[in-house]
């Protein structure tokens, strides 16, 4: 995490996610408005709100909205430690993720308190307070499964069996922390995740504002100065796939989403439909990466993601940063030092 961002502890892990980048991303930012048309995590817009920015944000992604109403448009409701407590209060619910998801992915406790814990939040009338709830919740169940690592379903099992001194003399220092994780009381883990997100709500006199679109419908309302574009990577996994279950659990029914994995013919014809769509904005920002290992039929070299982007702007520069991620995003890839890409564009 980058030096002195303890906003950043707010956000919970995501593939994909831009911590790590935001700072050199939002060093290259111009203007009063500033526009993320594919939210994400919302670590480069929540950077911007930071730094003074009116921030407009746009995901069509259920989890992504919950964060940015959570962080980006709310500035001033904060989780108290009676919201945390309501969590608990006994509410009429369709027992969802214990049907579905125990033993596989949460044991019992775990699956009851948060299908017990959704039902509340969805009853809480203040938006902020239940994004804000919502977000404590995704940020809570990702860390027991780190970046939606869903498919890994042997500890639980090995919990819920009673095997957890095999469990614990099996495992590694993280793993061990995990399972820790699912054999605490939920309200110790809440208690302290809510500390880290109170201090990423940031207060702030400027109207920022969120919306559950698609980057072509929301292109079309939204003015700003300056907008970021963080499309999927060519080759790198589905976020539909990777999230599925998180998806299933926010919407309390299974999701069963298109699965986009992008080659450099789709990606190439997305992102100029999105260029396209955009020429009204002075300044656009672009991210792409690529994996050394990577096919090189499916991903991109900088210089032609430049070439791309330089047929709607002549003035588009390229950076390129060593960077490694937490976890890989291209399929089927193992973890290495990736390159990633800034372009830089003006009118």
């Amino acid at each position: 995490m980058a030096k002195n961002l303890k906003i950043f502890s707010g956000l919970y892990s995501y593939i994909g996610g831009k911590r790590l980048l935001a700072t050199k991303i939002l060093a290259f930012a111009e203007g009063k408005v500033f526009i993320d048309a594919m939210a994400g995590a919302c670590s480069v817009s929540l950077l911007a709100k930071h730094k003074g920015f009116e921030v407009k944000t746009a995901d069509i992604s259920d989890r992504s909205y919950i964060t940015q109403l959570a962080l980006i448009q709310n500035s001033e409701e904060k989780i108290t430690e009676a919201d945390i407590a309501r969590l608990f209060v006994p509410a009429k619910n369709s027992g969802f993720i214990g049907k579905t998801y125990c033993p596989k992915y949460f044991t019992k406790p775990v699956a009851k308190f948060l299908d017990n814990a959704l039902a509340v939040a969805d009853k809480i009338e203040n938006k902020y307070k239940q994004a804000l709830l919502k977000h404590l919740l995704i940020t809570y169940i990702l860390k027991l499964r780190s970046f939606s690592r869903f498919g890994l379903t042997q500890d639980t099992k090995m919990i819920e069996g009673g095997k957890i001194s095999e469990l614990l003399e099996s495992s590694s220092e993280s793993r061990t922390k995990k399972t820790l994780m699912n054999l605490q009381h939920p309200l110790e883990v809440l208690s302290r995740i809510a500390k880290d997100i109170n201090y990423a709500v940031i207060n702030t006199s400027k109207e920022c504002k969120a919306q559950k679109q698609d980057v072509f419908e929301f292109l079309k309302s939204v003015k700003g100065d300056c907008c970021y574009f963080d499309p999927p990577y060519p080759g790198s996994c589905s976020y539909e796939e990777t999230y599925r279950v998180l998806d299933s659990i926010l919407a309390r029914e299974e999701v069963k989403n298109p699965v986009s994995v992008f080659n450099k013919k789709d990606s190439e014809k997305f992102l100029s439909e999105m260029l396209e769509a955009s020429q009204y904005i002075p300044l656009w920002l672009i991210s792409c990466g690529k994996n050394p290992d990577a096919d090189p039929e499916k991903s991109y070299e900088g210089i032609e993601l430049l070439e791309i982007v330089k047929r709607y702007r002549k003035n588009a520069r390229l950076i390129t940063f060593q960077h490694k991620w937490s976890i890989n995003t291209l399929a089927k890839k193992k973890q290495s030092e990736n390159v990633e890409y800034l372009i830089i564009a003006k009118a």
